[in-house]
């Protein structure tokens, strides 16, 4: 697959992150086949050992990159709560690499609708999680 196609296979999969991408959340496209849905703040509190420290810097929810060999969707709701990948999404498994990454060598459309329902999940669990301020994900 060249490197047209690797993007191509991307902006479709980024096109899972779309609908999300408003109130507090914003989809930013950084060319070359990078998408980055994050919190639209400059900056997001997160409650570490009881206390609420600032970090300076967007919150990350999801990511699409066409890699130099295949196609890399972050989700890092997956990392703070793996049972979603058996829940949402159990044949993606063989796609993982590392706690967050799914990598894809072409668009699969029953994939896609695991990885959609699984940030539909991630997204709902976040806005609702004590870890992170009201309101940070709208």
């Amino acid at each position: 697959m060249d490197k047209a196609e690797r993007i191509a296979v991307a902006e479709r999969y980024a096109a899972l992150l779309r609908p999300y991408a408003k109130k507090r959340l914003v989809l930013r496209h950084d060319g070359d086949g990078s998408w980055v849905l994050e919190t639209k703040a400059d900056s997001f509190e997160v409650l570490v050992a009881g206390k609420w420290q600032k970090r300076p810097q967007p919150f990350m929810v999801a990511a699409v990159k066409a890699g130099k060999a295949y196609v890399s969707f972050h989700l890092m709701a997956v990392y703070m709560r793996p049972e979603l990948v058996e829940k949402y999404a159990p044949s993606l498994k063989k796609r993982m690499q590392g706690k967050s990454c799914f990598n894809f060598h072409s668009y699969d459309a029953g994939a896609a609708a695991e990885l959609k329902a699984m940030l539909e999940a991630g997204i709902e669990g976040m806005r609702k999680s004590p870890m992170f301020r009201p309101n940070t994900f709208g």
